[in-house]
């Protein structure tokens, strides 16, 4: 039974842990803390006479919600004791430790030494310390009574070997997910144990939604055979062409179905595969193409064939499976081209081509065609005056408001994209407000104000863009909490917080922004956890990780900056290693190494900088030898290694790699500075004044010249205490040759 108070609040368990010496105090705390809505679990027996006695503490322990310690010289003496507060960590209970006497220099456990303790001495006021000890143990309540619950469900499945039937299930593990993601920052850690068994439940959830959805893949394989067997029974009977007929109707139905289900309900899992779902979106496609093969021409099995198509279409895309996308978005447009050319006036018809262009826009789009994405958008909005629907036509005119702002912004007419998205943004209002709340409508209003909030950083109004931002915050917030195993909806609260970041970065609130993200880099590494293939997150990650690093640094935070973008850094080397000859991907890693070897330098540790210099340009010509076009980032990452031997005093490497560089790019006077400079510390003055003068008066880039590139550098030199004898005389020459 659930203990309560008197107000009806639940009421704390606390397990006594005390020295039977200690018995009299005890005896006074037990009834005050029953008064103040704390239930005291005390083993009031001789236990030691019992031959099961341990076990008793035990599930007492495991029973409650916190440890209270009686400390005492008593206490410090008693083995019991010791061991009562050794099993209580390893349940990462909450410990509460009570100082009832002078403890003297007995070593109290490190366990408890480093919490703050309450002082119940004769001397102290009983009534205060006793009030800081209940706030103590009701801190968090709601969070600490399920930490309990779930300790003891997780000891349950160990105690009975792990068994599946008592894994979590349904809504008890979706809880146990939120439960876990929102520990308060003072709260006890959940045990490995408890994750284990959370992580166990969720891989047996994803097994039963592979199990259903390898059941609904063979829905739409059945449907995809019934299109060709329809094709032979046009020559059978009536009846059982006409009975054939509905078994296609419905079963071009239920594949429709099945898209929207895996699209809305399985894609956005935790913990299901992205590449499953994939495979068994395009394993759907098969039904409609079969149908288009044998001539099919019902009305009512091409439209439901079309809108399986549309829904396929924005599943692969948000899959990230672009091309697929693309086809079959093409393929929703000829259908319903189709349907529309045998009857003009059918307002079906032309709703169904209004969303196969909607769709096909969106894919153009994502491959950077926004000409043709401009072009399936007015395609679509032009059919928008035949459809009969109001409320359908008010939702695809708010759809397209927002496709054609999207276009104008990447365009760079940030006034259009403006006038576009407010007017979105009024439609989806006022569609919220006459149909009802629904999560996805009130994403789409979230959606709204995020694209203001874009045009107006893009306008530099920082502080309206963190205004629009954080509207669109208040409702990611909103959506994600009501199902926080949906990753779309994850997705979009970690934008949230990013792009909220980024507005108060931009208007120097660094402090502010830091808090944005981090929410948005633990909510990356969930969904990246929950799917470590999926690359799309690992990407997602990467990007969280960089932006924290560079937030970080701007900060005044070397040290933290620079674990940030070695995490970044990790991710984006894993990612460039599926792929050795994709040549973005690699000029991606070649430039966190060199942000990483430079917050190494910055931090005095030259040597391991020079080490993963050296590193970034064996994997360069790792690539180069697999075929990559990576010549230029060789030489770029050779003359990192140059530079940052030079800090290292090696000269010798310094001289080589700066000539590896130069010898892949002769024309590239960025690489030419460090030759000279290896020169000059190996004592070959002449051939050194020659390399820094040979290039006075040239210009290294639009803003620089080279003049201001040697002294740049010879700051960062003398700085490191690497100052030269000839380094005076050497600009002293340059500016006199100016």
């Amino acid at each position: 039974m659930n203990e309560q108070t008197d107000t009806g609040a639940p009421m704390v368990k606390a397990f006594i842990s005390y020295s039977r010496r200690d018995l009299a105090f005890v005896d006074r705390l037990e009834p005050a803390l029953n008064a103040r809505g704390v239930e005291p679990l005390i083993d009031r027996r001789d236990i030691e006479k019992f031959e099961d006695w341990w076990s008793r503490i035990e599930q007492l322990i495991g029973q409650a919600d916190a440890i209270v310690f009686v400390l005492s010289p008593h206490w410090l003496a008693s083995n019991i004791c010791l061991r009562e507060v050794e099993y209580a960590a390893q349940l990462n209970k909450r410990l509460a430790p009570v100082v009832i006497g002078e403890l003297g220099d007995a070593g109290t456990p490190a366990d408890l030494a480093r919490l703050n303790y309450v002082f119940l001495r004769d001397a102290d006021d009983f009534d205060e310390g006793l009030g800081d000890l209940v706030a103590a143990l009701a801190t968090d309540l709601a969070w600490i009574r399920e930490h309990t619950r779930l300790g003891e469900l997780s000891r349950r499945w160990e105690e009975r070997h792990r068994p599946g039937s008592l894994v979590l299930r349904g809504d008890e593990l979706e809880a146990a997910e939120r439960w876990i993601a929102a520990r308060p920052a003072d709260a006890p850690l959940p045990t490995d144990l408890d994750r284990e068994l959370i992580t166990t439940s969720r891989g047996a959830a994803t097994r039963r939604q592979r199990y259903w959805l390898a059941g609904a893949l063979g829905v739409a394989v059945l449907a995809g055979g019934l299109a060709f067997w329809a094709e032979v029974n046009r020559r059978t009977a009536v009846e059982q062409r006409q009975r054939v007929e509905r078994i296609l109707e419905k079963t071009t139905e239920a594949t429709k179905d099945l898209v929207v289900n895996i699209a809305d309900r399985y894609a956005t899992r935790r913990g299901t595969p992205r590449a499953m779902i994939i495979d068994i979106l395009k394993q759907a496609r098969r039904l409609v193409e079969e149908l288009d093969s044998v001539g099919e021409t019902r009305p009512e099995l091409l439209r439901n064939g079309g809108l399986a198509l549309a829904e396929l279409s924005d599943a692969l895309r948000a899959q990230g499976d672009r091309a697929a996308a693309l086809e079959t978005a093409t393929s929703t447009v000829t259908v319903f081209a189709k349907l529309h050319a045998a009857e003009p006036g059918a307002a079906n018809w032309r709703a169904g081509l209004v969303v196969g262009y909607d769709r096909l826009g969106d894919v153009h789009f994502d491959l950077g065609q926004w000409s043709k994405a401009q072009a399936a958008y007015r395609t679509g909005h032009a059919l928008l005056a035949g459809v009969d629907d109001a409320s359908a036509r008010r939702r695809f005119e708010a759809n397209f408001q927002e496709n054609f702002g999207v276009v104008a912004f990447q365009e760079g007419n940030i006034e259009s994209a403006l006038e576009h998205f407010g007017g979105a943004l009024k439609l989806r209002d006022a569609i919220l407000s006459s149909e009802g709340e629904s999560a996805e409508r009130v994403r789409a209003v979230a959606v709204a104000h995020e694209k203001i909030g874009d045009s107006r950083f893009a306008q530099g109004k920082f502080a309206a863009a963190a205004a629009s931002y954080r509207e669109s915050l208040d409702l990611a917030e909103k959506i994600a909490a009501s199902d926080p195993a949906n990753t779309k909806w994850q997705q979009d609260l970690a934008t949230a917080h990013h792009k909220l970041g980024d507005a108060l970065m931009a208007d120097a609130q660094p402090a502010e922004a830091m808090i944005y993200y981090a929410r948005d880099l633990a909510i990356s590494q969930s969904l990246h956890a929950s799917d470590p293939d999926w690359r799309e997150w690992r990407e997602t990650l990467m990007i969280s990780y960089e932006r924290i690093g560079k937030a970080a640094y701007i900060g005044g935070d070397v040290s933290s900056a620079l674990t940030h973008f070695r995490q970044a850094l990790d991710h984006a080397k894993a990612i460039a290693a599926l792929d050795t000859a994709q040549r973005d991907w690699l000029a991606n890693v070649s430039k966190l190494y060199q942000t990483v070897c430079l917050l190494l330098n910055e931090s005095g540790e030259a040597a391991e900088a020079l080490l993963r210099a050296r590193e970034a340009v064996d994997i360069a010509r790792g690539s180069l030898a697999a075929g990559a076009e990576v010549r230029d980032i060789v030489g770029e990452l050779e003359n990192n290694v140059a530079w940052f031997a030079l800090f290292a005093k090696q000269y010798g490497l310094a001289l080589r790699s700066a000539e590896e560089a130069i010898a892949i790019d002769p024309n590239a006077l960025l690489y030419k500075p460090n030759r000279a400079h290896a020169l000059m510390y190996l004592g070959r003055s002449g051939e050194a004044r020659a390399a820094y003068t040979e290039h006075r008066g040239a210009r290294v880039s639009d803003t620089v010249t080279w003049q201001g590139v040697i002294k740049g550098d010879f700051e960062a030199l003398r700085t490191a205490g690497l100052e030269h004898p000839a380094m005076v005389a050497i600009e002293q020459q340059l500016d006199g040759e100016q």
